[in-house]
This record gives structure tokens, sequence and C-alpha cells, in this order.
């Protein structure tokens, strides 16, 4: 029987220990979590990377220090959550109404999920597809190229599990665009190919569409949020809908 002990340390950087020790007493948690306040409260202007390394550290910044983006949001999620309970029901709320809206005007379940998005905005939801944990719900595909021969290897695909025509196919799917970036263009382009199929196929597309994007965003102030149904209660706050 083994009863020796492991110690872990990252190679020619010292002990896990002594890290950690410097995490607590540098507070670190603390100094990210005002950091994180101060950008809800002000937006990204009043970041300065001058002011604390953490801005440097977590943010991207123009060459006249002014921040343009902050990459903390994983841990803003966490606390946001903390601090609102009701965001699971509501969401959940939203879904069942996504759900109810494709039944009501087309007759079908939902059966199909395309996901538009680049970078972050598809990241997580590969990730949970690729863990299996995704299985239980509609069949999910990430868009996360301008290039068409990706659209039609997912047309494609939905067409040879089904064995449905493409009409058919389009009114039991749901296509979701996010573009948390200010100027992101790519899950546009996406939309705008996924729109004018519904339209050649003679598919009402309105239940079928979601845009999620930043309130204030290149793509919100173009008004492409209006065009189709925007979920900014969801978007604004990063969670992901469960289909």
């Amino acid at each position: 029987m083994y009863n020796g002990g492991l110690r872990l340390s990252l190679y020619n950087s010292g002990s896990t220990e002594t890290a950690f020790n410097r995490f607590i007493a540098e507070k670190v948690l603390d100094r990210l979590r005002a950091l994180d306040a101060r950008a809800r409260a002000g937006g990204l202007a009043a970041l300065r990377p001058a002011d604390d390394p953490l801005v440097a550290i977590g943010t991207e910044f123009d060459a006249g220090g002014h921040v343009t983006k902050n990459s903390y949001g994983i841990f803003n999620l966490s606390w946001q959550a903390q601090e609102h309970p009701e965001w699971a029901e509501k969401i959940a709320a939203e879904v069942a109404e996504i759900r109810g809206k494709i039944r009501e005007t087309h007759g079908v379940e939902l059966r199909y999920l395309i996901w538009a998005g680049m970078g972050g905005s598809i990241e997580d939801k590969s990730m949970y597809q690729a863990l299996g944990l995704l299985k239980k719900g509609p069949q999910f595909y990430a868009l996360d190229s301008t290039d068409p021969a990706k659209l039609k290897h997912i047309l494609g695909d939905m067409q040879g599990r089904s064995k449905r025509p493409l009409g058919e196919i389009l009114r039991s799917t749901l296509v979701v665009g996010m573009a948390m970036g200010m100027t992101s263009y790519e899950p546009v382009v996406n939309l705008e190919k996924l729109s004018a199929l519904y339209a050649k196929n003679g598919v009402d597309s309105r239940p079928n569409f979601l845009y999620l994007t930043l309130p204030g965003s290149g793509r919100s102030r173009a008004g492409v949020s209006t065009r189709w149904r925007s979920r900014a209660s969801i978007s604004a706050r990063g969670l992901r809908a469960r289909f």
C-alpha cells in the first residue's frame, strides 16, 4: 500500500503553495472583483493599465493605454449568477417560449440547433458537444466559419440524418447568431445566408432566428438585432440557453 504524498508544482517556478500564499496575500480576487465593479459602473474607460497589474494581464488596450476589451468575463458571470438566482428560471422560460413559437408556427418540434459565432461565442458550446453534454437536446451544429463549405456540410448532415426535405428540416431548426464583440460581422454573414435559404424554401423564419449581442455594439447599432429576435437578457449576461 502506498502512503506517500504528492506535490504539484509548475516547472521552474517554485512551489504551488508559495504561489497560492502570494495569491491570497495580494488579495487578487478582491482586487479583480473591484475592477469588475468599476468596469460595470463606468465602462471600459474606467480601467487603466497603470492602476493595477491585473488590468494589464486580463484586458486588451491600445497604444494610448485605453482598455478596448475586458477578458475577465468568466469571473464576472459567476459573481452575477450568485447575485441573480432568478436567472435560471427566467432562461428556462425563454427556452420554453422559443420552442413554443416554433411549434405554434410550423407544427413541429425543435430538432436542430445551428449556433453561428466566432471565438468565445462558440468555444464553450463546442466544448459541451465534445464532452457529450448536448446529446439529450436538439442536434447541435457549430457554425464558426463563413466558408460556404462549412454550412454546406451542416445542411448535408442534417438531411442525411433525417432523410427529410430541406424545407421540413428548416422548420424544426433554431438558428442562433451570437456576436459579443463590438465589431463582429461573421455571425451576421451566416445569418444572412440562412435567412435567404429559409426564404428560398418558403419557410417563415421569424420564430427560428435568435440574435445575441451586446447593447451598443456595432451589430446592435446597425439594427441587426431588430431584424431577428433579440435576447438581451441572455446575451448581456453571457448566459448560454439550455435547449
